[in-house]
């Protein structure tokens, strides 16, 4: 840490501003290379190690509790190259959260995060010897190892112009049957925009209960695309019209049924 004004003394108990809390710092020291040496106290424009803070993290502000100060935040850079991150053993799989989340307190310009497509763990940083140098941190101090590979690329679908597509579903099995009908507009929408459904009938073709399933099984068949498998993103539904049978049509179960044909229709 920098100390900005006034001084620091050993064992001196400060105030943690950024988190409204207070701070023993317990031994300081000045750091050459590798090796640091205790002194008795800092001066302002010294920079200190403190070990073993129990609430202070990376950017947070110490200060006297009466004289409190808050500096702003170091605006870090967006991380500019991420890793795919994968456990070399059963093992190492059960630490790395732990660990990563340990060194991420120190790094902030570190990102971790699991890609919810191809369900990959993504470690993100400035370079690849940033992340390279997390790697080497995670096997000597927390004994941890990790192997790195180029990440997956989460493909997305979507359409280019519109389209007019009907669904209808008819079975009939002895007794009450089943029974569904419905007609929606296909439109593109641009990029970022995801997925958007209006209801635009007016009256009882089909009645109001069922035009949710109709939605969900658009929201399902998307998730797997209509082509090549990838999500189906960026797009806009009309519902326009439809039918329904007084009996057929009238329980929970056809209304999911209607939806599952109508993904598959749509799909082809």
């Amino acid at each position: 840490m920098k100390v900005i004004s006034g001084k620091v003394a050993n064992d001196a108990t400060v105030y943690n501003s950024s988190r409204s809390t207070a701070e023993r710092l317990g031994a300081l020291h000045s750091i050459q290379g590798k090796q640091l040496d205790k002194i008795p106290e800092a001066n302002a424009g010294d920079i200190i190690a403190c070990v073993k803070l129990k609430e202070t993290q990376t950017g947070d502000s110490l200060c006297d509790k009466a004289k409190i100060i808050i500096y702003d935040p170091v605006v870090y850079p967006e991380a500019a190259i991420a890793f795919a991150i994968e456990p070399k053993s059963r093992q190492d799989e059960e630490k790395i959260s732990v660990a990563i989340h340990k060194i991420l307190e120190e790094d902030p310009a570190l990102h971790f995060t699991r890609d919810a497509q191809t369900k990959e763990f993504l470690l993100s940083g400035s370079g690849q010897l940033h992340v390279e140098t997390v790697v080497e941190k995670l096997k000597k101090r927390y004994s941890v190892e990790v192997t790195l590979h180029p990440p997956k690329v989460p493909y997305k679908e979507t359409i280019t112009q519109r389209a007019e597509v009907q669904g209808r579903h008819k079975k009939q099995t002895g007794g009450r049957g089943q029974f569904g009908d419905c007609k929606v507009i296909f439109e593109p929408l641009p990029r970022g925009s995801g997925f958007v459904f209006e209801d635009k009938i007016f009256g009882g073709a089909v009645p109001q209960q069922f035009r949710p399933a109709i939605e969900k099984g658009i929201i399902e068949a998307a998730a797997s695309g209509a082509i090549a498998g990838y999500p189906l993103v960026d797009f806009k539904v009309q519902l326009i019209d439809g039918s329904y049978h007084n009996v057929d049509s009238m329980n929970i179960h056809s209304a999911r049924l209607v939806a599952r044909h109508f993904a598959r229709r749509w799909k082809r």
